[in-house]
């Protein structure tokens, strides 16, 4: 007799069946976690297992690969595993951040308080005239008052600060209440993904000194918007808001010195 073949413990078919069941397992696990932990924390959308899709698919094969290695004795594939756990890893925040996007209600309102050591009559000195948020609004960089009238409606060419970049727009002074209120509604350009931008100065008087209130309010209705940039932009007027009010708080002590 001729010498005997050795045969595979595992035929073929049998190998190829199970790692197709692994890989599906893992990827389904991957996105089990993602819909999961984002259920519980936002509550379901069905968009959940859209949005999991891709990190579940680069995380799971990775995954699966390393179990299939370990259990069949193949040589693990070192640069296909970093490469997915990496893709895997990055889209899996992105997915993340969508998921909280969505979320989120589109309309945005910030507010930020400051007391002021003075009564209301001596803040209005500071804010009465469009042209003097210029020297306190840490969210205007251009105000152009011409010769135009400080009434309701009246329109002002002026750039604005948005992630520290200048961008055209108009200011266009929407409520006027004296001592008490200025609001403001600002026009962008064409085409930007922020809507209804406001901003609202409110003054209130407690015995001699005044409680200053910066509000901002926006509308961001696209998820993939908020979820690129909505974090940050919110950052930015709150920034915007507490440097607005502390530089009012300054101007004013430097108008009382002088």
């Amino acid at each position: 007799m001729g010498p005997s073949m050795s045969t595979p413990d595992t035929p073929q078919p049998l190998q190829d069946h199970t790692g197709s069941q692994q890989r599906l397992s893992a990827i389904a696990l991957v996105a089990a976690l993602l819909v999961g932990a984002s259920t519980a924390v936002w509550g379901w959308p069905g968009a959940w297992l859209a949005t999991a899709a891709l990190p579940a698919v680069l995380l799971g094969l990775s995954a699966a690969h390393i179990a299939h290695s370990r259990l069949s004795g193949e040589r693990l594939r070192l640069g296909f595993i970093l490469m997915g756990f990496f893709l895997g890893s990055i889209s899996a925040i992105g997915s993340v951040a969508l998921m909280r996007a969505a979320a989120q209600p589109p309309e945005v309102n910030l507010k930020y308080t400051r007391t002021l050591n003075v009564p209301p009559d001596l803040v209005w000195e500071s804010v009465a005239e469009p042209l003097m948020w210029t020297r306190w609004d840490a969210s205007i960089g251009n105000l152009e008052t011409g010769t135009t009238a400080t009434k309701p409606g009246a329109r002002y060419p002026s750039t604005m600060l948005l992630h520290a970049q200048p961008i055209p727009t108009t200011h266009v002074l929407e409520e006027l209440e004296e001592q008490r209120l200025i609001r403001w509604a600002i026009e962008l350009q064409e085409g930007t993904k922020l809507r209804d931008l406001s901003i609202t100065l409110r003054l209130e008087p407690v015995g001699q000194t005044t409680v200053a209130t910066y509000e901002v309010g926006y509308l961001m209705p696209e998820v993939l918007v908020r979820g690129l940039i909505g974090a940050a932009l919110a950052d930015d007027f709150e920034n915007a808001s507490e440097a607005s009010l502390r530089q009012l708080d300054e101007l004013i002590e430097d108008n009382l010195s002088n």
